[in-house]
C-alpha cells in the first residue's frame, strides 16, 4: 500500500466548476492500493475556503472523515513570502517524519509544497515521489494569445518553479496529456446507473460541468485531469513517461507561468502518453465503488 497526501482544490457541490479534483479524491479513496494519509486544500478552481468546505463534504459522504483535512495558501504570492499553514506544516513534518516513505500528488496550484520547501529546505526531496497535476509543454494551456500556461502553474508561477527543482522523483501529468482523454456521455451514464451513493453524489455535481464543457469544446464531455494524475501512481503500466530538462517561466506576460524545455532545467518525468479507454474503465469502476 501506497501511503499518500492530497494536494488539491476540490469544487464540488459549486455549479459550473471543474468537477477533476474531487473525482481524484474518490478514487484515492476508493483504491485500497492506496493510503491517504492526509489532505491538503490550496487555492484554485475556487478560494481555499470554499474548496476546504468541498473536500470535506467529499469526506462526509465517502464515510472517511478520519481523514487529516488541513487549510492551506489562500492565495498566489511569491513563495519567499509565504507564512506557514497548517497545510504546509502538515507536510513539512509528514515529510520529516517519514522521509522516502510518503508520496505527494498534487492537483492545484503548489503553493503549500511550496511553502513547506521554503520554510524547511528539503522538505520535497523527502517525498518518496510527487506526481503533479500541472504545466502545459507543446501546447497553450488556457486561453492562447491570451495567457498560454497551463491553470494550475499560471495561479503560482514561483511555487511550481520551487517544486521542479526541490522534489527528489517528479513526474509531471501535464495538460499536452490531460487534453486528450474525454470524460463522456458513456462515463456519465455509468455512474447514473451504477446504483451506489457515491456514484450518484458525483454524477448529479457533474451534470453542470460536463454539460458546460460538452457546449465550450463540442467534445462530448470534460477532461479528467486530475485523476490522471492520480492513476499514475496506481497503474503507471497505462503510460508511456520520457525525461525532460524543464524550467517554469516566472516572468510577467503572456507566457508566465509557461513551462519551456531548457538543459539547465529539472530533469523531471514527464507523461506523454496514456491508455485512456482502460484509464477511464479503471476510473468509473473505482469511483462507482
Amino acid at each position: 500500500m501506497r501511503r499518500i497526501i492530497i494536494d488539491t482544490d476540490p469544487a464540488i457541490g459549486i455549479p459550473l466548476r471543474d468537477i477533476d479534483d474531487a473525482l481524484a479524491i474518490v478514487f484515492a479513496l476508493n483504491s485500497p492500493e492506496l493510503k491517504v494519509e492526509g489532505i491538503t486544500i490550496t487555492h484554485g478552481n475556487v478560494d481555499q475556503k470554499s474548496a476546504f468546505k468541498s473536500a470535506k463534504l467529499i469526506l462526509k459522504k465517502a464515510g472517511r472523515e478520519d481523514v487529516p483535512l488541513m487549510r492551506g495558501a489562500c492565495s498566489s504570492r511569491d513563495t519567499s513570502r509565504i507564512k506557514k499553514t497548517e497545510a504546509s506544516q502538515f507536510i513539512e513534518e509528514a515529510m520529516n517524519r517519514h522521509p522516502r516513505e510518503i508520496s505527494i500528488v498534487a492537483l492545484g496550484p503548489p503553493s503549500n509544497l511550496a511553502t513547506a520547501e521554503m520554510n524547511c529546505f528539503g522538505t520535497l526531496s523527502k517525498a518518496k515521489s510527487v506526481v503533479a497535476m500541472g504545466g502545459a509543454i507543446d501546447c497553450p494551456g488556457m486561453i492562447p494569445m491570451l495567457i498560454n500556461a497551463e491553470f494550475n502553474f499560471w495561479k503560482d508561477p514561483y511555487a511550481a518553479s520551487v517544486l521542479l527543482k526541490s522534489a527528489f522523483d517528479m513526474t509531471l501529468v501535464p495538460f499536452d496529456l490531460t487534453r486528450k482523454v474525454i470524460f463522456g456521455s458513456q462515463q456519465m451514464n455509468r455512474l447514473k446507473n451504477a446504483g451506489s451513493d457515491m456514484a450518484d453524489f458525483i454524477y448529479e455535481n457533474a451534470k453542470s460541468w460536463f454539460y458546460l464543457m460538452s457546449a465550450l469544446t463540442l467534445r462530448g464531455g470534460f477532461m479528467p485531469h486530475d485523476p490522471l494524475a492520480l492513476a499514475y501512481l496506481i497503474k503507471p503500466s497505462l503510460y508511456k513517461v520520457r525525461k525532460e530538462k524543464l524550467t517554469v517561466n516566472t516572468d510577467r506576460g503572456l507566457n508566465f507561468g509557461c513551462l519551456k524545455r531548457d538543459p539547465m532545467g529539472a530533469s523531471v518525468n514527464v507523461a506523454h502518453e496514456v491508455d485512456k479507454y482502460e484509464f477511464l474503465d479503471f476510473l468509473v469502476k473505482r469511483i462507482a465503488g
